[in-house]
């Protein structure tokens, strides 16, 4: 995979199970185009602490050993056209208009950097999957499933967190 080719998945900001789906669907597109992803959750997200705080590394483990910083580069074309080198760790405020946010113009775009900022569920993108990905026969839920497998990793903190919820208000109560 070469290491200039990366997919910024940002915050949705409509929910945290609604921006963690959008990032299930956004690490089968990076898969899909080869490129490195990027997970910032910057100050649109509901659950940042601050405005320099990436929200998403408050709960879970990166998925890739790059960083905003590695996307960030004077040199690098952006994709959609509204981010530049300048720009690209503020919100796109007018992202509900959709524009230059089609799907087929995104899988196929050549661009260093591809920002997602919208929401695309699992199923769209299953037209995108060839013979030799891992992902290719399989339904929605099964690719969800395999995704949340392979990426999704609590941080220690959160997972005691929720051991010690469980411990305290489930456990022994018939509730399981």
């Amino acid at each position: 995979m070469p290491n200039d080719r990366f997919l910024l998945i940002k915050s949705w900001g409509c929910g945290f199970w609604s921006d963690v789906d959008h990032v299930m669907g956004q690490l089968l597109a990076a898969e899909l185009t080869n490129r490195i992803p990027v997970i910032y959750w910057g100050p649109n997200s509901l659950y940042t602490e601050s405005f320099k705080t990436n929200a998403f590394d408050l709960y879970f483990e990166p998925v890739s050993d790059y960083s905003i910083k590695d996307v960030i580069k004077y040199n690098y074309t952006y994709f959609p056209p509204v981010w530049n080198y300048d720009n690209v760790m503020i919100e796109d405020l007018d992202k509900v208009t959709w524009t230059y946010r089609n799907l087929g113009e995104m899988m196929n775009s050549d661009a260093n950097v591809l920002v997602s900022d919208v929401h695309y569920f699992i199923r769209p993108l299953i037209n995108y999957i060839t013979r030799s990905h891992w992902a290719y026969g399989m339904t929605a839920h099964e690719i969800y499933r395999t995704l949340f497998d392979k990426y999704l990793k609590l941080k220690p903190d959160i997972e005691q967190e929720i051991q010690e919820f469980y411990d305290e208000k489930l456990k022994d109560k018939g509730l399981t």
